[in-house]
C-alpha cells in the first residue's frame, strides 16, 4: 500500500496512477484526508494493485508459516494462526487457482448488551429472558447456526450470566471467547486444544479440577 498527497483527490489519484503504472480503473484506494480549507487544500490517499495485494499476500504467507513453524505447501495447503485479536486462514494456491485468505477479526469486548439486543430485534424479548434463565438455572446449552451467524458472540453474551463463586474451564483450539477478559474477577481456567490433546482429553482432565461449567469453542 502506498500513500499519496496532492491538492485534490483527483490529482492525488492521477500522480498514483503515473507512479504505479495503472489506469484509474486497475486503481483501489482510499481517500484518508481531505481538507478544503479557504487558503489551503490538501488530500491524501492510500492505494494499492491487484499485484501489490498478491504480493503482500505472498509475504504474509511465508511470514505466518515460519512464525508458527509450520510448513506451508501442497502437501500442507492450508496455513493457519491466531492473535489476541484475528484468526488468519489461508489456503494454497496449488489447491486452488490462486491463494486464498480470510482473516477474522475476534474482539475482546462484549458486541452488545440486553438493551442493544433488544432494541436492534437482534432476537425477541422472550428468548433471550429464556437464554439468560438457561443460564443461571445450569442447563446445558448448544449453539448452532451458519459462519459468522454471532455464535461465539452469543456464547460470551451468556457467560456473563455465570455467578462469580463458579468456576469455568474454556476449551478452544483457536482464542475467540475471551472470557476472562470479559468477566474479570470471576474463576477461570483456560485450556487451548490441539491434535495431539483433544478437547474429549480436557473435558475428563478438567474435572479433576473442580471445573463447575464448561464452554467449548
Amino acid at each position: 500500500m502506498k500513500t499519496y498527497t496532492a491538492k485534490t483527490v483527483e490529482d492525488a489519484v492521477n500522480k498514483a496512477c503515473l507512479d504505479l503504472g495503472v489506469t484509474v480503473d486497475q486503481l483501489n484506494y482510499e481517500v484518508t484526508l481531505e481538507t478544503k480549507g479557504l487558503f489551503s487544500k490538501k488530500a491524501e490517499i492510500a492505494c494499492w494493485t491487484v499485484e501489490m495485494v498478491q504480493e503482500y499476500i505472498e509475504n504474509l504467507s511465508i511470514r505466518l508459516a515460519n512464525i508458527m513453524k509450520v510448513p506451508f505447501n501442497r502437501t500442507f495447503p492450508v496455513l493457519e494462526a491466531n492473535t489476541d485479536e484475528f484468526r488468519i486462514s489461508i489456503w494454497h494456491e496449488s489447491r486452488c487457482s490462486k491463494k486464498s485468505i480470510s482473516i477474522r477479526k475476534i474482539p475482546k469486548r462484549l458486541r452488545f448488551g440486553r438493551a442493544e439486543i433488544i432494541n436492534t430485534k437482534y432476537a425477541p424479548e422472550k428468548l433471550i429472558n429464556l437464554i439468560e434463565n438457561c443460564v443461571i438455572g445450569h442447563c446445558n446449552c448448544v449453539i448452532g447456526g451458519q459462519p459468522h451467524a454471532g455464535k461465539t458472540e452469543l456464547l460470551k453474551y451468556m457467560s456473563t450470566f455465570i455467578p462469580y463463586n463458579e468456576k469455568v474451564g474454556v476449551y478452544e483450539d483457536n482464542q475467540e471467547i475471551h472470557y476472562r477478559t470479559i468477566n474479570p474477577g470471576k474463576k477461570c481456567t483456560e485450556f487451548y486444544v490441539d491434535d495431539k490433546f483433544q478437547y474429549s482429553h480436557i473435558i475428563k482432565a478438567g474435572l479433576r479440577h473442580n471445573i463447575d461449567w464448561v464452554l467449548l469453542s
